[in-house]
């Protein structure tokens, strides 16, 4: 019999099916049509041969009882392997999308996984389903055919667009000169199986990246024919940034000579570039520093790959602060007297590089009392009402601030500090349970300092937020939220994609981690691009989004929806001659048991007017 659940016959003593002899990828069988009661022993694994037609995702289920024997699978084209099942369970799946215009022959290999002696023969019976489904037409770009290295599309830099599959890759070549750079940035949401790579001219992997921002680079680099490799996990449409950066040069600058402290040229207020600095033309600028300012001074190469030095010394040459190597620098020094201090930016190079300096200065006073003064102690913490926010305030290592929220059972409180970047002193924000209670959270790595909590104590509770530990004066502003763990929109029931609404953008609207909101954004025309914006604050909670069709599938090219920032921007474009109902289906990322955010929404087509 033929069924096609997990409720597998036992068949002892196992026997071997009809189909013996499949012991191994050179005797692997055709599946049969009526693939049931199939048999797997220790010693005697099977091998079968699957015929995946063109444009087909091919999903392979092998059903078995996992108490009598655990069954695992493994997928094998051209003698590679492209999905494996070992879950411990009653089903195995694993499956194949084949892109190319012609069938494909995929190997399964089905083993009994059991820590026994090769001596012990355990066996099992099994069922194999195949569900074929539809693939969209993927088509081919310009470059094609560059499947390979050795058929890589030679390019110029620049952004290169292209469309690629598992069985597509798509690899480019390019020149380099002797001690240039490669900087290469995919623009592409995270899609299993993708990989970008890097090759030097003998064809070894410089640099690879497996995880969006999809991104490689290196310096220095040996001259001669680079390759960069794109391997995809599905069908996608990507545009490859490539940049290739010619080595720098040294030369005379407009500052020189500056090469010695003594006669500097002054720096002002502002942005100063085309500065050359190398291993022996060191730069020395002078900067006034007025009595109770802050100066900030921002140093950046011409390109990632230049590294510079940087301090700040003193008349007498004593080191204030000090700059490791890099692309991107900054530094910040306090002037605490009453007079004007003047101080000297040094700039140095081990090998020739070009900079751009900016220099700004910061008043910061702990002098006089904020706002939300007198709050040093618990007893005249600031009350907070259950939403707001604060700005203009300062703290000193001699004076924290303590502020008071009333939280109700079953609500999440979250406070945000926020302290200038361009400030050196960082302080800490900690949330504590009640006045003479325990810290629940605390951060002390900015510019943005949150702490959150939820009271699960099953009544009220009295929660303080504490801003203190800089090591100097230091003004921030805050933003706090007292919000219900079910707290939600008026748009609700939208659950689900059987609950849809049909809107194109909203306000403040709400989702927590126990209900998701779906909607049905309109018809995508062929050819037509659909985005969805969606902003919000990431530090109350991670909201990402997907486009799907009306049964809850993502639509396959889907790209963005899954970044760490306050924004979320969800691409798609559809590429076949159909069109395409949308779902819009927005949730909260990595979090359980109480989050809530709030957003808002916006959905454009092009071309073309919304459907």
């Amino acid at each position: 019999d033929a069924d096609t659940d997990a409720d597998t016959d036992t068949g002892f003593p196992c026997l071997d099916d009809p189909f013996e002899d499949n012991d191994g990828f050179a005797t692997a069988q055709p599946l049969p049509a009526n693939a049931g009661d199939l048999v797997v022993r220790n010693v005697d694994e099977d091998f079968w041969s699957i015929v995946v037609p063109e444009n087909t995702r091919m999903t392979i289920d092998v059903l078995h009882s996992v108490a009598l024997g655990d069954i695992d699978v493994e997928l094998y084209l051209d003698g590679v392997e492209v999905d494996a099942g070992a879950t411990g369970s009653d089903d195995e799946t694993v499956e194949l999308a084949n892109f190319s215009d012609v069938p494909v022959v995929a190997v399964m290999r089905v083993f009994l996984w059991a820590p026994v002696p090769p001596s012990s023969d355990p066996c099992n019976t099994y069922d194999v389903v195949l569900t074929p489904t539809p693939l969209p037409v993927c088509g081919d770009d310009p470059f094609e055919p560059n499947d390979s290295q050795d058929l890589a599309a030679f390019v110029f830099p620049g952004v290169l667009s292209g469309i690629a599959n598992p069985m597509d890759p798509d690899f480019f070549a390019f020149e380099v000169p002797e001690g240039g750079a490669v900087l290469a940035d995919l623009d592409l949401s995270t899609t299993p199986g993708t990989s970008l790579t890097l090759y030097d001219p003998s064809g070894n992997v410089v640099d690879v990246d497996f995880f969006a921002a999809y991104d490689v680079e290196t310096s220095n680099a040996a001259e001669g024919v680079w390759t960069i490799g794109v391997e995809v996990g599905d069908c996608v449409f990507y545009d490859l940034d490539l940049q290739v950066i010619g080595p720098p040069s040294c030369f005379d600058d407009a500052f020189e000579p500056n090469d010695v402290r003594a006669g500097a040229p002054l720096l002002a207020e502002g942005t100063v570039s085309g500065i050359s600095t190398g291993p022996t033309d060191p730069d020395f600028f002078r900067i006034r520093v007025p009595p109770g300012r802050l100066v900030t001074v921002e140093v950046t190469a011409a390109t990632p790959f230049q590294q510079v030095d940087a301090q700040l010394t003193n008349n007498n040459g004593t080191v204030l602060l000090d700059a490791a190597s890099g692309a991107t620098l900054a530094l910040s020094w306090l002037n605490e007297s009453a007079q004007t201090r003047t101080v000297s930016l040094v700039l140095d190079a081990l090998s020739c590089a070009e900079s751009t300096v900016t220099v700004g200065f910061v008043d910061v006073d702990c002098s006089q009392p904020d706002a939300a003064e007198p709050n040093g102690v618990f007893g005249n913490a600031t009350l907070l009402g259950p939403l707001g926010s604060m700005g203009g305030l300062n703290v000193s290592p001699s004076d924290r601030d303590l502020y008071r929220l009333d939280v109700p059972e079953n609500h999440r409180v979250t406070a945000i500090v926020t302290v200038p970047d361009s400030l050196p002193f960082t302080p800490t924000v900690s949330l504590y349970d009640g006045p003479d209670g325990n810290i629940v959270d605390s951060d002390s790595f900015g510019p943005a300092y949150d702490v959150a909590d939820v009271n699960a104590t099953g009544s009220d509770q009295t929660y303080f937020v504490e801003v203190g530990g800089p090591d100097g004066c230091t003004t921030y502003d805050m933003s706090w939220s007292v919000q219900s763990c079910s707290l939600d929109d008026a748009l609700e029931p939208n659950d689900s994609p059987s609950q849809l609404v049909t809107v194109v953008a909203g306000d403040d609207l709400v989702v927590n981690d126990q209900s998701d909101d779906y909607f049905f954004v309109g018809v995508v025309q062929p050819f037509q691009t659909v985005t969805a914006h969606l902003t919000f604050t990431h530090a109350l909670g991670d909201i990402d989004a997907d486009l799907e069709d009306p049964n809850g599938v993502d639509l396959p090219g889907t790209t963005g929806g899954a970044s760490v920032s306050n924004e979320e921007n969800v691409v798609w474009t559809n590429n076949s001659a159909v069109p395409q109902p949308v779902v819009l289906h927005v949730f909260l990322f990595g979090f359980q048991g109480c989050r809530v955010n709030s957003y808002d929404f916006d959905v454009t087509f092009s071309p073309g007017p919304t459907p």
